[in-house]
């Protein structure tokens, strides 16, 4: 069977349906639906570039730009353990931002991803 390395020339939509199709056929989706993972294994599965990113949002003092990856996602972990570092995270939260947070928190930490995306939108397309 010959290989093929590129996608075909399809509409975005019908790219991402086919994408997402397969990985939820494959089963692949429902084991990311995980509510025991602990923060560091989360962050974990992140790339440098976005644990900085991340950094950018919860780190108020900077330096995170010379950490290498483990350092960085342990860094992010004693901020976000740090009440006054998520007093200053939650301050620069926007109204609905923060309305999420609430509910998440009313409902012990969680929210399926339907009802979440339902109601407050994703931005899993936009990069």
């Amino acid at each position: 069977m010959e290989r093929k390395p590129y996608l075909e020339d399809i509409p975005l939509e019908q790219a991402l349906a086919t994408f997402f199709g397969e990985l939820e056929e494959s089963g692949f989706l429902s084991s990311l639906s995980s509510e025991s993972v602990p923060l560091e294994e989360a962050l974990g599965l992140y790339t440098k570039d976005t644990l900085t990113a991340i950094a950018r949002n919860v780190i108020s003092t900077g330096g995170w730009s010379t950490l290498r990856k483990a350092q960085l996602r342990d860094r992010i972990v004693q901020e976000l353990r740090d009440l006054q570092a998520l007093a200053w995270i939650v301050e620069d939260l926007d109204k609905t931002e923060k309305t999420a947070l609430r509910i998440i928190l009313e409902n012990g930490g969680s929210m399926p991803w339907e009802a979440f995306d339902k109601e407050f939108g994703n931005d899993l397309q936009e990069s």
